[in-house]
């Protein structure tokens, strides 16, 4: 699975998900993402994926910033990693993969991203939802 997240509301702003976890899956979620900033930074960890010669060119081209976490610190890329430890944690767990097909898991997964960014509250976003931070960040931004 390949996820964007958004840094300062933790939104769910997009995801892929394949049999594999190649370079076609990260490009693939890439391709349609639209920033809602004109710099932004895509922050990953270290995978052959993210360090591809394809992968940074497109993300310059998109008049992004690729950031790369530190070697073997997985606190780098934190949010990433929190993430997938809930949606593992509250919702992938339980499945029976062996009954389940993948278009039924990106349902699934599509489902709880839903879920996540309109119902979930989370402390470090002060008992709110995503939603609700982002409508906060526009008021403030005046957008």
């Amino acid at each position: 699975m390949s996820v964007i997240i958004e840094h300062k509301t933790k939104k769910i702003r997009d995801f892929k998900l394949s049999v594999n976890n190649d370079l076609h899956l990260v490009m693939d979620n890439i391709k349609t993402f639209r920033s809602i900033d004109k710099d932004f930074v895509i922050h990953s960890d270290h995978g052959f994926q993210y360090t591809s010669k394809i992968y940074i060119d497109k993300i310059n081209k998109m008049a992004g910033t690729v950031s790369l976490s530190r070697v073997e610190n997985s606190l780098n890329n934190r949010e990433a990693e929190y993430w997938f430890s809930i949606i593992k944690r509250e919702c992938l767990n339980e499945l029976d993969y062996s009954k389940i097909t993948l278009e039924d898991l990106k349902k699934i997964i599509a489902d709880y991203i839903f879920w996540y960014n309109n119902y979930r509250i989370q402390s470090i976003l002060n008992w709110k939802n995503t939603t609700a931070i982002c409508y906060d960040v526009k008021i403030i931004l005046n957008c």
